[in-house]
């Protein structure tokens, strides 16, 4: 009971330090090394937020965490930081010899694509034939992150799938993938398997990705259509001058 109490308090507390005007960055740190490991994940979760390089170590350190929710926590900060640095450091987790846990290989595969650096193509195509299910999909990811949109229809084809992590994951990756040119296009190909989906599950998450779609098309449309307007208004004085 003592212990269930700690780490409430814990977490309270990191949700707070989070919302804080100057995070107390100290406290973070000193969390890291919490014997608990979903403090030591939440503290990871809510110190990469700060951009900081005083953190850079600290993350570094949490990749050999003996918890692999907390390592998978450490990666997937590397991957929204995006930063070149950070590779050096991941490259060797997609490796199951170096990475028993499958979804820490996933977000180091996902990291890699993230930071973006073209010469880990080859890395990546060569991990292809000995990857997971879930760490296929974010292989699939990373590669069309990296230019190689040979791999799109992969990802596509894994909305099929009969895992329903797999499909969310690859729903989620698809969502991540999203740009002015394919919009329409993912939108399209996820409103198609929608429909012919059963689970629940995997239809509730597939929908939540199109709605995001929609709504950023609803956001680009009014956009447009307020820049429209006013060059019109604009055009409008110049003919009255």
């Amino acid at each position: 009971m003592e212990n269930n109490d700690e780490e409430r308090n814990c977490l309270q507390e990191i949700e707070t330090i989070s919302h804080r005007i100057g995070c107390d960055v100290d406290r973070l740190i000193k969390l890291l090394e919490h014997e608990n490991s979903k403090i030591r994940e939440s503290a990871i979760d809510q110190l990469w937020k700060l951009r900081t390089w005083e953190v850079e170590e600290r993350l570094k350190e949490a990749l050999y965490d003996e918890d692999a929710n907390v390592r998978a926590g450490a990666l997937r900060c590397i991957s929204e930081w995006k930063h070149v640095v950070f590779l050096d450091w991941v490259v060797d987790f997609i490796d199951e010899e170096e990475e028993p846990n499958e979804i820490c290989r996933s977000w180091a595969a996902t990291a890699i694509g993230e930071i973006g650096v073209k010469s880990s193509i080859t890395l990546l195509e060569e991990r292809l034939l000995k990857a997971g299910e879930l760490e296929l999909g974010s292989i699939y990811f990373a590669l069309i992150r990296l230019g190689k949109d040979e791999y799109f229809g992969r990802l596509v084809a894994r909305l099929d799938h009969e895992n329903t992590r797999v499909v969310i994951s690859s729903a989620n990756d698809l969502r991540e993938l999203v740009n002015d040119e394919n919009r329409t296009e993912i939108r399209s190909k996820l409103e198609a398997v929608v429909k012919q989906k059963k689970d629940q599950e995997q239809i509730d998450s597939i929908n939540k990705v199109i709605n995001s779609i929609r709504l950023e098309e609803e956001k680009i449309k009014k956009r447009d259509e307020e820049d429209k307007f006013r060059k019109n208004r604009n055009k409008s004085k110049r003919n009255c001058n």
